[in-house]
């Protein structure tokens, strides 16, 4: 009896995640076996999205950057949010690295003895929930870009959960 191909066993994630952007009919580019890079303009905001997969450990980590920087006038209002927005997260965390000031979505997920359609599935459910995370909260940090210390005020409302759209 032949058992199912696992991800884990000759399969690398980056393999159905290429299946998954083509889906889009995003234009990506993979870096080597680990590496995949991919541009997306969402409805609020462009990302640079970076898929690392690490195969001695079965992890796969994705970092979807917000193509803006944080001014250095709200760089403190900047990490006090972060704290505010992980606190509510129940997957993945926003980070704010030093050298480059702009604002990431990171999330790692383990990928062991998933078949292939599992890991597709699963490749497709994290794309959309990266994406999604950083679209909800797009307007707060393009607040934090402006040159401007803002009024704690303005930030507390940016960061209230809306129902609908308007």
């Amino acid at each position: 009896m032949l058992e199912k191909q696992t991800l884990n066993e000759d399969l690398n994630p980056i393999d159905s995640l290429e299946s998954v952007l083509s889906g889009y009919n995003w234009v990506f580019d993979r870096m080597n076996e680990e590496e995949l890079f991919v541009k997306l303009s969402g409805e609020e905001n462009d990302y640079s999205v970076y898929f690392l997969w690490d195969d001695a450990t079965q992890l796969l980590q994705i970092c979807c950057q917000y193509d803006l920087q944080i001014a250095d006038a709200n760089l403190n209002a900047a990490h006090s949010t972060l704290l505010e927005l992980n606190e509510n997260l129940h997957l993945g965390h926003f980070d704010l690295p030093r050298k480059s000031n702009k604002p990431s979505f990171r999330y790692s997920a383990m990928m062991r003895d998933l078949s292939q359609d599992q890991g597709h599935r699963l490749m497709n459910d994290l794309v959309e929930m990266s994406l999604s995370q950083c679209e909800r909260h797009s307007t707060t940090f393009k607040m934090l870009t402006a040159p401007v210390e803002l009024c704690p005020r303005d930030l507390n409302l940016a960061l209230m959960e809306t129902q609908g759209r308007s």
